[in-house]
Parts: C-alpha cells; sequence; structure tokens
C-alpha cells in the first residue's frame, strides 16, 4: 500500500474522511435546496483546515499526507474566504 499498512488508526482516520464526506454531500444537497448552509459549511471547512494544519508539526512535511494535507488546507482556507466575503462576514 503507497500509504502505509492497514491499521486501526487508519480505520479510524477513514471513520473522520468518511463522516466529513456525508457531511458534505449533505450540506450540498440542502445548498441545492435553497437551505442556508454557509455557517455549517464554515464550520467544517474550518475543521478540516486545522487537522490538516496539525499534521505538519505531528508528522512533519517531509510526508507525502502531510504534504498533501497542506496543499489542501490552503485550498478550504481560499474556499472559506470567497464564501466568508460572499456571506457578507468581512463587511464587504
Amino acid at each position: 500500500m503507497a500509504w502505509g499498512e492497514d491499521t486501526s488508526g487508519r480505520k479510524i482516520l477513514f471513520s473522520i474522511y468518511a463522516a466529513i464526506l456525508t457531511a458534505s454531500v449533505g450540506l450540498l444537497a440542502l445548498h441545492v435546496l435553497n437551505r442556508e448552509v454557509t455557517a455549517w459549511a464554515q464550520a467544517v471547512l474550518g475543521l478540516q483546515i486545522v487537522y490538516k494544519f496539525l499534521t505538519v508539526p505531528l508528522v512533519g512535511l517531509r510526508n507525502p499526507v502531510v504534504l498533501s494535507n497542506v496543499m489542501i488546507a490552503v485550498f478550504h482556507i481560499a474556499t472559506l474566504i470567497v464564501i466568508s466575503r460572499d456571506s457578507g462576514l468581512f463587511g464587504v
């Protein structure tokens, strides 16, 4: 396996990813139904940004998963800025 052995920790992490995916799909569905989900989306993105950046001091930047986490977190930050700006959070 490219990312390591199948361990209990990997299965726990998969459970977290599955929960985030489920929440994201649910939020997208609610958005399509014209429901207000901005605050929920900001919360999900915020949590993902925090845990992805936490991998840097815990694992180190030499790990390819950490590098991909950092790149994804940067994308999430950009998304969060756009969502926040469009929702008027920044008063713009």
